[in-house]
């Protein structure tokens, strides 16, 4: 059910000579294990970050050559948040959300988010990641899920957003909320988060 190889290709929009437009390839690269998440850019578009089934964390040049990789243990189900300051990444998994830094030649993985906003809840057993990340100046926003293990997968029975702390992964504020989403998070000027509902996974 997976695919062997994930590819990622580099184009440029030319004259055909014509009077056309065609597309050129500049650069491709392939990778074992296929592809776990849409491409995401640095600010500075000299860094580009791809992942594969297989759990890899992948970070390529502008020339889309291997830079490093690091493995976080399960596939990625969303694309790579990354930050416009201080190197960060943030790779969100079905259970969790890892912090990985960029160091130029390798990437290291710093912390695992502290998924506990349903902490209590009688009929909560197990909380999950259910959403990508948005990185903000004081934190990074989360969606957090839940609810029942049901055939390897968690049955929300509750959502809800909260704020983690950028240096520990550890929740700083959550506040339950009232249906599952497939969007993502939008944070206004005065803290304010917007997300869409689409209650496809209960």
């Amino acid at each position: 059910g997976k695919s062997e190889i994930g590819a990622i290709y580099a184009l440029a929009l030319v004259d055909d000579g014509n009077g056309d437009l065609e597309f050129q390839v500049l650069n491709r690269k392939t990778f074992q294990g296929g592809t776990g998440s849409t491409p995401a850019l640095s600010a500075n578009g000299h860094r580009l970050y791809v992942s594969d089934n297989d759990g890899h964390v992948i970070a390529l040049d502008s020339e889309l050559k291997e830079v490093w990789r690091v493995d976080v243990g399960e596939p990625l189900v969303g694309s790579i948040t990354v930050s416009p300051d201080n190197h960060e990444l943030y790779a969100v998994t079905q259970n969790d959300v890892i912090q990985l830094i960029d160091k130029g030649d390798h990437g290291e993985r710093t912390w695992t988010a502290e998924l506990n906003g349903f902490d209590g809840y009688a009929d909560v057993d197990v909380q999950v990641n259910a959403l990508t990340a948005t990185a903000t100046a004081n934190g990074v926003v989360i969606m957090i899920g839940g609810g029942k293990k049901l055939l390897g997968r968690t049955l929300m029975l509750h959502v809800g957003m909260g704020l983690l702390d950028r240096d520990t992964g550890k929740l700083r504020y959550f506040a339950e909320g009232r249906e599952d989403s497939l969007a993502m998070s939008v944070v206004a000027p005065d803290g304010s988060l917007y997300v869409a509902h689409s209650p496809l996974r209960r």
